[in-house]
């Protein structure tokens, strides 16, 4: 039981000893960092998200259209889900051909 009991106390202390060891050291252990493709595109999609939505708010304060149409425009558009059925339609549409390649 005492061995046990030391062999535990040995376990944790050298988990302890590895969240202590220097950045160099896991640097050496493990290599480099990096950027998995994932965040990458997860950061363009980000910055386009941004630029869009910037795009949008600098329309609305010049008074200013995206091709002829107006930010209210947009906005009564999204908000009545004018798009919604037309959207479901496409989406079934490549669910089906999805599942019929599988």
């Amino acid at each position: 039981m005492e061995q046990k009991i030391q062999d535990r106390k040995e376990y944790v202390d050298s988990i302890r000893q590895a969240f202590h060891q220097n950045p160099e050291d896991a640097i050496e252990e493990y290599g480099d960092f990096v950027e998995s493709p994932v965040s990458f595109y997860f950061k363009i999609r980000i910055f386009i998200a941004l630029f869009a939505f910037l795009g949008f708010a600098f329309c609305d304060q010049i008074g200013g259209k995206i091709y002829s149409y107006t930010t209210n425009d947009i906005v009564s558009a999204i908000e009545s889900n004018q798009f919604q059925e037309q959207y479901d339609t496409v989406v079934l549409e490549v669910t089906k051909v999805l599942n019929m390649t599988k």
